[in-house]
């Protein structure tokens, strides 16, 4: 071939060495997604059993009406007898606007001791918030995950402490009817509490609960 026709078939040759060039080979890497932040005991994933609407579900709000009614009736049934026979303190007017003070910081020291168990036994990661709705008081970890025992303990934390620190510190203020009468209304107040529990026992399946606004969803492994 002549000059032109090398010159040609050299341009033939630089233009397929250039289209068929290897490329170099970009990897492209995406960032993983970043996981909320959850407390160390949440082991994902889980499994929903039961949705509990403390606030909302009208069947068990009338069951903890009953309950409160008759822990209440025992009570302060309890309290009028000892009275009756001379057992504890005399009781007046000023008595029982005493009472009432008693039994509304102790309502609050309930909601105290509820966030204290949440922090204690959740991690540092769990928010407390506090709220009224219903004409009831409530603490609320709104998403913390706790395991079946934890959260167990947190719900019984107000009745344990509370059943204990009425009675032995109006006794020590020379008032144990008083304590006794507290005692009954606090305890009273504590059936939300223990109707949570006895969903908790009550279903084998659950591993860990889940705090929400209105209750706790049940979950499992």
């Amino acid at each position: 071939p002549g000059v032109a026709g090398r010159r040609r078939a050299s341009g033939v040759r630089a233009r397929a060495r250039t289209l068929f060039r290897r490329k170099p080979c970009v990897r492209l890497v995406r960032e993983p997604p970043r996981l909320a932040r959850v407390p160390l005991c949440y082991p994902c994933p889980m499994r929903e059993l039961a949705d509990i609407d403390i606030m909302g579900d009208d069947l068990l709000a009338r069951r903890m009406t009953g309950a409160s009614l008759a822990i209440l009736s025992l009570g302060m049934t309890a309290c009028v007898l000892a009275w009756a026979v001379g057992a504890g303190e005399a009781v007046g007017l000023g008595w029982f606007a005493l009472l009432a003070l008693v039994a509304l910081a102790s309502f609050a020291t309930h909601e105290l001791v509820h966030a204290v168990a949440f922090k204690a036994l959740g991690g540092a990661d769990v928010r407390v918030s506090f709220g009224f709705k219903a004409g009831m008081l409530y603490t609320s970890a709104a998403g913390a995950v706790l395991s079946r025992p934890r959260f167990v303990a947190v719900l019984l934390a107000p009745a344990a402490v509370l059943s204990v620190l009425l009675p032995v510190a109006c006794s020590l203020l020379a008032r144990p009817l008083l304590g006794w009468a507290a005692f009954a209304i606090h305890l009273a107040g504590c059936v939300g509490d223990l109707a949570m529990v006895r969903e908790i026992c009550r279903t084998p399946a659950c591993t860990h609960v889940r705090d929400t606004e209105d209750g706790i969803v049940l979950l499992g492994e």
